[in-house]
């Protein structure tokens, strides 16, 4: 039956403050203030934007009363002096109305590329093709080239992901070292950095601009990249955790190889494909003997470092493609597709010949022995899901365990 809300608050009321602030983690540590601070020079651009507007406004509105008062004086004018007259004050006027129109137009223009920026990071999150989505929108803004640039965690370069050209022959490079200083950028190139990320944390990527008219790049669209790679930052940020948080809930913590609720997954999956493209699958069950004992002799701490020792092991002779899992306190899987049971076989024999090369010492030096059984299967025609060449692989691992002349590894020296 599951708790309710009200005996949930009550078992978190106990809690110290340290444990609070650990569950909260570092929330408190950016301020809201400064998280809106692009958010507020935008609305400070566009306030003086409309300033302007109104002002251009006025203009326009005297210069067609003007218009209009040289309309009435034309029956005190020769016909050829009114029409010039009015034609000057019309000309003008709409010159004005004319401005004020492309000006309405470029922020609405900048409107428009934040919302379609915004629409296209969100709706392709997870994928590479929002970064070329998300160029295009901007280059909506301003005439000239726009690149996006992100971090790659594994190599820590950061990688063209999209770019957007006008000028034949204009490129950005593939990959920089670093977040290239305006004052350092390539003469051929040129253009204008703008770093993605949020307040106080590093650069995650950056928007490289290179305007195609004389006056640079102008507050507006500038504006518009920050927030833009504000967001492009925060999104970053979101899906580092949520692969965090995938990999902590598929990962053991101790031996740091997939847990049981993985295990099941890629066996599911694996057995699926494995009938639908006709590939032979083995599974193999690796059983640690009585390590209960270790522990209650050396202490946990020697039998943790026995279970993460052997699976650094078991990593170290499989494939890329294959799957290690720890499936019980001491008990470990490897799930091999494209194996029959002699490539199975294979496998177990080697790290059967590395754990009997290689030993822990402890402190004092005394080894720890420890002995393994393993168990083999294959899929057959007959199983009806993973569960059954699971449970034979259980039995196989079973009789190993109870054939004390035919165990796998005997009297092997283990310590941490």
């Amino acid at each position: 039956m599951a708790a309710k809300p009200d005996a949930i608050i009550k078992r978190l009321r106990p809690l110290k403050e340290e444990q609070r602030e650990h569950i909260m983690g570092d929330a408190r540590d950016t301020s809201p203030r400064e998280e809106l601070s692009d958010f507020s020079q935008f609305k400070k651009g566009m306030e003086g934007e409309l300033l302007l507007l109104e002002k251009i406004v006025l203009a326009a509105a005297v210069l067609v009363a003007t218009a209009f008062v040289g309309f009435s004086r034309l029956l005190g004018h020769s016909p050829q002096e009114a029409v010039i007259e009015w034609w000057v004050a019309a000309t003008v006027a709409l010159g004005f109305i004319y401005f004020l129109f492309r000006r309405v137009h470029h922020i609405a223009r900048v409107f428009l590329s934040i919302l379609s920026a915004t629409l296209d990071l969100y709706q392709n999150a997870g994928t590479e093709e929002r970064y070329h989505s998300v160029v295009r929108s901007l280059a909506s803004s301003f005439g000239g080239e726009l690149a996006l640039y992100v971090k790659d965690v594994s190599t820590h370069t950061f990688k063209l992901k999209g770019c957007f050209y006008r000028r034949k022959g204009a490129s950005f490079p593939n990959e920089v070292p670093a977040v290239p200083n305006e004052m350092e950028l390539p003469s051929a190139v040129g253009g204008y950095i703008i770093p993605c990320r949020r307040p106080g944390d590093e650069v995650t990527g950056f928007f490289w601009a290179c305007p195609g008219g004389a006056g640079g790049l102008g507050t507006l669209p500038r504006t518009c990249l920050e927030i833009v790679g504000y967001l492009v930052a925060v999104q970053q940020g979101e899906e580092s955790v949520r692969r965090q948080l995938l990999l902590m809930g598929t990962t053991d913590h101790l031996t740091q190889v997939s847990n049981r609720y993985k295990f099941w997954e890629v066996m599911n999956s694996e057995v699926e494909r494995a009938r639908r493209y006709k590939y032979a699958l083995s599974l193999i069950l690796i059983d640690v003997d009585e390590l209960k004992v270790v522990n209650d002799r050396y202490g946990h701490l020697v039998g943790d470092n026995l279970l993460a020792h052997i699976a650094t092991l078991i990593r170290s002779i499989v494939r890329g493609s294959d799957t290690v899992a720890r499936i019980g306190g001491d008990e470990f899987a490897i799930v091999l597709p494209y194996a029959g049971h002699q490539e199975a076989q294979e496998v177990a024999r080697r790290l059967m010949t590395h754990l009997k090369e290689q030993s822990l010492p402890i402190s004092d030096g005394e080894p720890v022995p420890v002995t393994v059984s393993y168990g083999i299967a294959t899929l057959l025609d007959s199983d009806d899901s993973a569960h059954d060449i699971f449970r034979r692989t259980d039995q196989a691992l079973y009789e190993d365990k109870n054939r004390p002349q035919g165990r796998s590894l005997r009297g092997s020296r283990y310590a941490t």
